[in-house]
């Protein structure tokens, strides 16, 4: 789950949330961080995402859904937002 808004300060920050299961099927939540955006265009963001997966040695393989806001950055336009550009890594990731 990834959201993002401006802080107090006004500069743009993005969570991120991923959600889990264990071994014996409990569903678990982790909050990995906020970070500031320069930019938060849907190429900024997805590049942003990519590398946390990535430095926090997660397998994109592994994701099954993508939930985000409604921010049309994130949802918008079909081939160009950031869940289409997930979904061109990870075809099986639905987005919710």
């Amino acid at each position: 789950m990834v959201d993002e808004t401006k802080d107090k300060s006004k500069k743009e920050q993005m969570s991120f949330v991923i959600r889990f299961l264990d071994d014996n099927f409990n569903i678990h939540e982790k909050s990995i961080d906020c970070y500031h955006m320069v930019k938060s265009d849907s190429e900024s963001l997805f590049n942003q995402i990519i590398n946390i997966i990535s430095e926090n040695n997660l397998n994109i393989n592994k994701c099954v859904a993508q939930c985000y806001d409604g921010a049309s950055v994130m949802r918008l336009p079909a081939y160009t937002g950031v869940q289409e550009r997930i979904r061109s890594k990870v075809s099986h990731a639905i987005y919710v």
